[in-house]
């Protein structure tokens, strides 16, 4: 017990430690009706903007998400914004490339108008766009277009097949580069024509097949650093550049193939300028730090881990665009001093109420039973696996049954009628056919195919299937698991929050149920279902007891 003591006494005691296991906390919310794609922030001395992009629509938020208003919202039902682009020189402009042309605002977001919309629907698909001191750049599907600001006319830039996508443009000193599928181009000061930089997929991937058999996004992401390198985000890796070569980084334990973005910080703060900087990876399965040479998950206070894109505050904080909204997560904390004695007893002192505080959810389902409930109402539990191979086995056992069935008739001529003869021939009336013998029969045939009790062609659909229920089985697990214990921490604070505000404890009422009907959503309502059932059964014995209690007092 002493020893454990002591081991809580020398982690509090830490000074000017970075933080890096923090809490994630949720924003004032929107509702997201379609997926969001993009989270933008732009600092203005004091003020700072937020810019979200959902589904055709964008909207802002100038007080930290506290209130949001629609800025933008495309005409087609199926329209999709890809990007938002603030020039830092001309912050009163926004552009938003999106799936049916590039469109322009010149006075934040009160009007708009179309800059750009082809015949051709790989070049109306924008996905980016970037302006300079005389000119606007735009990446579609369709290759990359440049317009000078005196003309009208986009002109295709050359130097890369017609139908490659270019999904970032980003200046970087006196180039610009263009980042496709595979590829970062570089367009360089005074240049004409767009020359390969890098190559993620050299020597694996042919020119034919980036633009005919394997279009796929291999690139995810491309930044430039504080320091003046980039960071490149992709399938094959996290690749970072210096001065002039590419290192790639490890990628212990951070899912490749699902990463959406990527981001860098620096605290200005720090002494230790290396120790100090992080590599922020936004994925599908969650938002990741890099640290020792190893990516770790920063999970805690997020109840999801569909991230779809990151960014950072001008408070040094990571901002996590989910599909259950927004996120936001602090990297650093501020020098702590030792630990005194008081602080320390009032610190052992919390840990006794946290236990007293648990207990208050006895009658709660525990989180093994919470992952039976959605493990049942998804219909993934393992044993459905073992049996059907069990049942592909006992298959070959059975054999394959044939029916045949024959008929047969025997036909004659009878009660021919004969007609007359004369000098224009002879005819006939008739003839009325009769039948006078009929034939049936039928045959049964039973075959069997030994070989399928050493290897049957079932099991390499089994082994598919069971692949997919596995990863569907983790993904549905690891939801529920972020649920339930976002839960919780919501309920500790709705206990401490018993002498604040009504409109703060309304709030976080809310947050509670609202995670309540989340893991409902996941179990088919079990959850709610159990603690009732406990609730009342916790009641009627509790009603047992003290009618025992006060019939012995009798």
């Amino acid at each position: 017990m002493r020893i454990w003591l002591l081991l809580i006494l020398l982690v509090l005691s830490g000074v000017g430690f970075t933080y890096k296991n923090g809490l994630w906390k949720p924003f004032d919310r929107l509702v997201f009706h379609k997926e969001p794609t993009v989270i933008r922030t732009i600092s203005l001395e004091d003020k700072e903007f937020l810019y979200v992009a959902v589904g055709g629509d964008v909207f802002e938020s100038s007080n930290n998400g506290s209130d949001w208003e629609r800025l933008f919202h495309a005409v087609g039902s199926n329209s999709r914004i890809q990007d938002i682009y603030i020039p830092s020189q001309h912050l009163n402009e926004i552009y938003l490339p999106t799936t049916d042309g590039l469109y322009h605002s010149f006075d934040s977001g009160r009007h708009w108008r179309r800059l750009f919309l082809a015949s051709d629907e790989k070049q109306s698909h924008c996905l980016s766009v970037l302006k300079t001191a005389d000119s606007l750049y735009m990446g579609t599907e369709g290759g990359a277009f440049v317009k000078k600001d005196n003309t009208d006319q986009w002109k295709r830039l050359p130097g890369l097949a017609k139908d490659t996508p270019i999904y970032q443009i980003i200046p970087y000193l006196d180039n610009i580069f263009f980042v496709s599928t595979r590829k970062v181009l570089i367009l360089e000061q005074n240049g004409a024509h767009l020359k390969t930089l890098w190559d993620v997929g050299v020597g694996l991937i042919s020119e034919t097949e980036e633009t005919i058999n394997n279009p796929k996004r291999l690139i995810r992401d491309l930044i430039v650093t504080e320091d003046g390198g980039l960071l490149i985000a992709s399938e094959r890796g996290i690749y970072q550049k210096l001065k002039e070569n590419f290192k790639r980084l490890p990628s212990n334990g951070l899912p490749l193939k699902d990463i959406t973005s990527i981001a860098f910080q620096t605290d200005a703060d720090c002494a230790d300028e290396e120790s100090c900087s992080n590599i922020i990876i936004g994925t599908q399965k969650g938002v990741f730090v890099l640290q020792d040479d190893k990516w770790v998950l920063m999970y805690q206070g997020m109840p999801t881990n569909h991230v779809y894109d990151i960014a950072l505050n001008k408070e040094r904080s990571i901002l996590a665009l989910t599909d259950m909204g927004i996120f936001t997560l602090a990297l650093y904390e501020e020098e702590r001093n030792p630990v005194s004695e008081k602080e320390f007893q009032e610190e052992v002192q919390g840990l006794v109420e946290y236990k007293q505080m648990v207990r208050r959810f006895d009658l709660e389902p525990r989180i093994q039973q919470v992952h039976d409930m959605a493990i049942q109402y998804a219909d993934v539990h393992p044993e459905k696996i073992l049996e059907w191979k069990q049942k592909a086995l006992k298959k070959a056992w059975l054999p394959t049954v044939s029916l045949g069935v024959d008929g047969s008739h025997d036909w004659g001529a009878s009660d021919s009628v004969y007609g007359s003869s004369s000098s224009g021939g002879s005819h006939y009336v008739g003839p009325d056919d009769k039948s006078w013998g009929e034939d049936l029969g039928w045959d049964v045939s039973l075959s069997w195919d030994f070989a399928d009790l050493v290897w049957s062609s079932d099991q390499i659909s089994i082994d598919n299937r069971s692949k997919l229920m596995v990863e569907l089985r983790e993904d549905i697990l690891d939801q529920v698991t972020r649920l339930y214990f976002e839960r919780r921490r919501a309920q500790f604070e709705l206990i401490e929050a018993v002498e604040s505000e009504p409109r703060i404890r309304i709030e976080k009422e809310m947050r509670v149920a609202e995670l309540t009907a989340l893991i409902d959503a996941l179990t088919g309502g079990r959850f709610s279902e159990r603690i009732i059932k406990n609730n009342n059964a916790s009641t009627q014995k509790q009603a047992i007891t003290e009618k025992i209690k006060k019939n012995e007092k009798e």
